[in-house]
């Protein structure tokens, strides 16, 4: 549950962090053409932090799982940030889901790499 919380408060940090690329008037979601409350942004950063801490808090989890995980949902929302600004100019609800998917992946990787053997 925790890789997933991660997983969508990187993709909200990404709403927040990109302009909608699509055609405003044809998205199925309307609230990604608006722009998300610096607020949102960091309420779901800490809702997602905070459940990395918990499930590091959780033996035989700990600091190493925690900061792994935490560092690598760092790198995929900040080079998924700059790739998307770069290739697209902004954000779309598809590639914000991949977001959260590539997120979510990332974390769970982290976590399995630091349990011990």
């Amino acid at each position: 549950m925790a890789a997933h919380a991660a997983g969508r408060a990187g993709a909200v940090v990404l709403m927040r962090a990109l302009p909608y690329a699509g055609d405003a008037a044809q998205a199925k979601a309307p609230s990604l053409t608006r722009d998300t409350l610096t607020f949102d942004a960091v309420w779901a950063a800490l809702i997602g932090t905070l459940a990395l801490g918990l499930a590091a808090a959780v033996p035989p989890s700990g600091i190493p799982a925690f900061a792994g995980a935490f560092g690598a949902l760092a790198v995929i929302v900040l080079e998924l940030r700059r790739w998307l600004r770069q290739r697209l100019g902004g954000a779309t609800g598809d590639t914000l889901g991949a977001a959260e998917q590539l997120g979510e992946a990332a974390v769970l990787l982290a976590f399995l790499a630091t349990w011990p053997r």
